[in-house]
């Protein structure tokens, strides 16, 4: 029985051997082909490098083209801008353009005053229009030597485009001249009396 007992367990040991022995085995197996997988090829790698690189490319070849045509249509733009501005003849007078009614500190009628000191013996053709004169609302005066523009919150003259000489202003009323003259007149009669 000795020996029949020695085969049997030299049987067992060989086969629980065998058992771990492969089981050992199997296990480097499955651990190593995961690793081989998951690590590409060096071509596979210079591959996706160039597809990206390609893609890169195109997107800013892309781009580059829609801001070359975006340059080209403002270009175009301008250069149609600056044509017209030249077919058009040049204006004799300042640029002004309607606004909207604003509240303005001076009355047309002061407008008008301001006009009419400037060019005394002129006419009036039209009642004063707020227009925008270089940024500033102003009365626009329509006279038949010219135009006068008028700051309607200052009163000050932006514009005088009249045909007349400028006569100075004196300050004054019209009673105190009255009386002057009468006086002169009244005493050149004296003069004649004697």
């Amino acid at each position: 029985m000795n020996q029949k007992f020695t085969l049997i367990l030299a049987a067992g040991i060989t086969a629980f051997v065998l058992v771990v022995g492969g089981a050992m085995i199997n296990r480097a197996a499955v651990q190593s082909e995961p690793a081989a997988t998951l690590t590409p090829d060096f071509a596979e790698i210079q591959d996706m490098y160039a597809q990206r690189e390609a893609e890169i490319q195109d997107l800013y070849t892309q781009r580059e083209a829609e801001y070359q045509s975006r340059i080209a249509e403002a270009n175009a733009a301008l250069a149609a801008a600056f044509a017209q501005q030249e077919d058009e003849p040049p204006s004799s007078t300042p640029t002004q353009s309607a606004v909207e009614p604003v509240p303005a500190t001076i009355s047309p009628q002061d407008a008008m005053l301001v006009a009419a000191t400037l060019a005394p013996r002129a006419k009036i053709l039209s009642r004063p229009e707020l227009v925008n004169y270089e940024g500033t609302v102003a009365y626009e005066v329509t006279l038949d030597t010219g135009l006068v523009y008028v700051d309607a919150n200052t009163g000050a003259v932006l514009y005088n485009g009249t045909t007349q000489p400028q006569k100075s202003v004196q300050r004054g009323s019209f009673h105190e001249d009255e009386e002057h003259e009468e006086e002169h007149e009244h005493e050149r009669g004296e003069d004649h009396d004697d």
